[in-house]
């Protein structure tokens, strides 16, 4: 009986190679498929928090709004209206004495008072909070204190 000799066949290192290969390359698409995922959803949403005053407009005598206190706004509903996701626009109600707090993700919003609980009107539409619009980062603190003028 003969018994053969076994040698590597020249194919093998490159098959060896070709492995590395597809391994290297799936990595890679999960790295950039992870990456553009990050990029067009953005980071985790952040919390926000604020308050919302009125000042201003009728207040009786001797009242703290007279003396220049402010007014906190309860039950108002805030609106964050994103320009760069438009089909959601998250609510926050303010609380017994004005504040305000949800997660939203980085970026620029409007705010709005579209209705509910809104207590001040010029022209028969509710009085805007100044400033309208927030930025919201990473990395700091997200606070915003809101106000509604009605003088």
């Amino acid at each position: 009986m003969e018994l053969a000799t076994l040698t590597p066949s020249p194919k093998a290192p490159v098959a060896k190679r070709h492995t590395l290969g597809i391994a290297t390359a799936a990595i890679a698409t999960a790295a950039i498929a992870s990456a553009l995922v990050t990029g067009i959803a953005g980071t985790k949403p952040l919390l926000v928090r604020g308050t919302l005053s009125f000042s201003g407009g009728i207040v009786a005598r001797g009242s703290p709004e007279a003396r220049g206190i402010p007014h906190w706004e309860p039950g108002v509903e805030l609106t964050f209206i994103s320009a760069q996701n438009p089909g959601s626009n998250p609510t926050a109600v303010t609380d017994a004495v004005g504040r305000f707090s949800l997660r939203l993700r980085p970026g620029r919003y409007r705010v709005v008072i579209a209705g509910p609980g809104a207590k001040a009107f010029r022209n028969g539409s509710p009085i805007q909070p100044q400033p309208n619009v927030i930025v919201v980062a990473a990395g700091r603190a997200n606070q915003f204190p809101l106000a509604i003028e009605g003088r």
